[in-house]
């Protein structure tokens, strides 16, 4: 996984154990300057390319990886600790020593493992479920929870489509919607519909069915 990502840019072996060596290793490996840094990565998941290509769920697990491997070096120093203790509750505080503590208890070497494994994971615990969380902390019933987990499946909760101009959440579901690049916005400040939000509008108000 990531070791193989490091491994390629030094063309050396990869490295077998994630500690502190190996995170500065990492240091040396992707700098700032690195299309494999965190400001790439970021910026490329901003700037919604690849959202509808494998490369939009990969980069984001890069961007993961990297950083928590970036963060091994500080975990026992006294910024690491203090990071630590910013986590006052494990289902909402995503930090960075939440994340290597429960990676590492799930996976043991998680650096290792294989990308689908990692990301189903990622995705279930650190995605669903603390939105799952986060919503019955806003709201004691959970009215605010679009997604369900049924076992295996994930659902959604009610369809998305009572939200008005007046409603709070309104802000929310437009940027929802530019994610999914079925809203852009054009340079004299307007929000339009794209040729893709065109379409699938039209087949849902015909009544067709999109996958």
């Amino acid at each position: 996984m990531l070791n193989q990502v490091v491994s390629k840019s030094l063309t050396r072996p990869a490295f077998t154990e994630l500690d502190a060596r190996s995170s500065r290793r990492l240091d040396d490996t992707i700098p700032l300057s690195s299309r494999f840094s965190e400001d790439r990565l970021e910026q490329v998941i901003r700037e919604g390319k690849h959202l509808h290509d494998p490369a939009g769920l990969a980069v984001p697990m890069v961007l993961l990886a990297v950083t928590l491997v970036r963060y091994t070096q500080w975990e026992d120093t006294n910024y690491g600790q203090w990071l630590a203790t910013a986590a006052r509750e494990p289902y909402l505080d995503l930090v960075p020593p939440v994340l290597t503590t429960g990676l590492s208890r799930h996976f043991g070497r998680w650096w290792a493992c294989r990308w689908s494994e990692l990301t189903e994971y990622v995705l279930t615990r650190y995605v669903v479920q603390q939105h799952q969380s986060l919503s019955y902390e806003k709201t004691l019933a959970g009215e605010r929870c679009l997604l369900q987990v049924d076992g295996l499946r994930v659902m959604s909760n009610a369809a998305y489509d009572t939200v008005g101009v007046g409603n709070p959440r309104f802000r929310s579901a437009l940027q929802v919607l530019r994610d999914l690049s079925l809203l852009e916005d054009r340079d004299d400040e307007v929000t339009e519909v794209t040729k893709d939000g065109r379409r699938i509008l039209k087949e849902w108000l015909s009544g067709v069915d999109t996958p």
